[in-house]
């Protein structure tokens, strides 16, 4: 038995057996090996854009702040520009009546002189 066991053909067969086995098995943890290292890869940029993603949200929440402060003013103005406008409107309806009024007295030299008190 010792014999048939140590026979070359037997050796060979096995060893055989075992290389190929050892090589599917390389081959696979090399393979597996390979995707590790792309989701590495992966998720270092993904890290990096989660980073690059963070400061431009900062700046955004600092523009944004600026423009809140900036509507502030500009409904200020707004408000300004209404008031404005409402004290114009009073005025224009003031140079309507002057210019009726200067009107008539070039039609009539009596009215010139019953307006002159107004």
């Amino acid at each position: 038995m010792y014999k048939r066991v140590n026979n070359s053909r037997y050796m060979v067969v096995g060893l055989s057996g075992i290389v190929l086995v050892m090589s599917i098995f390389t081959w696979l943890m090399y393979g597996i090996a390979q995707r590790i290292d792309v989701m590495t890869s992966t998720i270092v940029l993904l890290g990096h854009d989660v980073h690059t993603m963070t400061e431009v949200q900062k700046v955004m929440v600092h523009d944004i702040g600026s423009m809140t402060q900036n509507i502030s003013k500009m409904n200020g103005s707004v408000y300004d520009m209404s008031r404005n406008m409402a004290v114009m409107t009073g005025s224009t309806m003031r140079i309507s009546q002057d210019m009726g009024r200067t009107s008539q007295m070039f039609s009539s030299p009596m009215n010139y002189f019953w307006n002159m008190g107004q």
